[in-house]
């Protein structure tokens, strides 16, 4: 059985890894310009990507 740090860690490490600089940009953009809420850009690529 996995405690709660285990299946964090393993969990920041698969977002980690999804994420790529171009993407990130992208997300950047899409608050500092598009002025979308952080929460509703991150909610839609979490979502894109079947978090």
């Amino acid at each position: 059985r996995q405690n709660k740090f285990e299946l964090l860690s393993e969990t920041f490490e698969r977002l980690n890894n999804a994420i790529s600089t171009e993407e990130m940009r992208r997300l950047n953009y899409a608050v500092d310009a598009d002025k979308r809420a952080p929460k509703d850009a991150a909610n839609d690529w979490l979502k894109q990507k079947g978090f």
